[in-house]
C-alpha cells in the first residue's frame, strides 16, 4: 500500500453485492484535510469494511497489525475518523455469506 501513488484507497466487502452506486462520491464528498479514514454508516450501523483510508495512517496501520490487533473498530479509534451516512440506504449493505443468503437475495432483488 505504501506504493501506491493515490492519497486514498478504498475497501469494499466482496460479500456486499448492492453497495450504493454513490458510495465512492459520497465518501470523498465528506473528506477534509484532517480526515485520515472515512467509514460507511447506514443509518443504524457502522460498515466497518466500507471505507477509505488516507495514505497518512499505513504507519500506523503497519504497527496495529504488527502489535496482533485485528479488530478494524479499534484503528478508526486512534484516527481522524469520519463516518459517512447512507441513511435509508441500508439494504446496500446486505451480506452474503451463504448459498442460502444468495438465493434469498437474487428472490428479492
Amino acid at each position: 500500500m505504501k506504493h501506491l501513488p493515490n492519497e486514498w484507497l478504498g475497501f469494499v466487502p466482496c460479500d456486499c453485492p448492492n453497495l450504493p452506486i454513490d458510495l465512492v462520491e459520497k465518501m470523498e464528498a465528506a473528506i477534509t484535510p484532517e480526515t485520515e479514514i472515512l467509514v460507511a454508516h447506514d443509518g443504524d450501523h457502522v460498515q466497518p469494511v466500507v471505507t477509505m483510508m488516507h495514505r497518512r495512517i499505513f504507519d500506523r496501520l503497519d504497527a496495529f497489525l504488527n502489535a496482533g490487533e485485528r479488530k478494524i473498530v479499534l484503528l478508526y479509534d486512534r484516527c481522524n475518523t469520519q463516518y459517512v451516512h447512507f441513511d435509508g440506504q441500508e439494504s446496500a449493505f446486505v451480506n452474503l455469506n451463504s448459498p442460502e443468503e444468495l438465493e434469498k437475495f437474487g428472490q428479492l432483488s
